[in-house]
């Protein structure tokens, strides 16, 4: 038997559809690392990893509202709280890395109107490492007004309202885990 054309074009389509099947199919390290990755009990969250900014794949466990009986899943909205501040140090960090920033510059440089007699002596490097010496008058306040926890006010804002009290201490000298640090980074 001769093999024509038409034999061979459809014989080389099924090859490729049946190789990008396989593909598809074939086992994916990360994707089996996160889905065997053992979590404690009650643990409540998601995990995933991306590829050329896309999410490869993702993994949703536990509640997102235990009393309503809501699964975790892509819409999950999370509070990160403070697990944020590693991600705003890395992005400041690989900004004074391509030279975009610079840690020993005063924070009137990137935040013109703070105020100028204290803004002149903190240094980007103090506002990271929390010895910037700004008072945290937000932390203060939010006993008056709990709401200010879910606020939706740009930092911007906040700084403004809540930035500008005396030091405390010199700065690069002491040491205050202050939320109005990370709303100035």
């Amino acid at each position: 038997h001769m093999i024509d054309r038409r034999m061979l074009m459809a014989s080389g389509l099924a090859f490729s559809a049946t190789a990008a099947f396989a593909a598809e199919l074939a086992p994916d390290p990360k994707r089996a690392a996160i889905d065997a990755l053992p979590l404690p009990p009650g643990f409540n969250g998601a995990f995933a990893y991306a590829k050329g900014g896309t999410i490869a794949h993702a993994r949703y466990v536990g509640m997102a509202d235990i009393e309503a009986g809501k699964a975790v899943t892509p819409a999950t909205q999370f509070k990160w709280g403070s697990a944020s501040k590693w991600l705003a140090s890395v992005a400041v960090l690989r900004l004074a890395e391509q030279k975009r920033l610079s840690l020993d510059a005063p924070i009137t440089t990137y935040l013109p109107d703070f105020r100028h007699d204290t803004g002149e002596q903190v240094l980007l490097k103090h506002v990271l490492s929390n010895t910037s010496g700004i008072p945290d008058l937000l932390t203060r306040q939010l006993g008056n007004e709990p709401e200010l926890r879910t606020s939706t006010a740009s930092a911007a804002a906040i700084v403004a309202r809540f930035g500008g009290g005396d030091l405390t201490f010199v700065p690069g000298e002491g040491w205050d885990y202050a939320a109005i640090n990370w709303a100035i980074v």
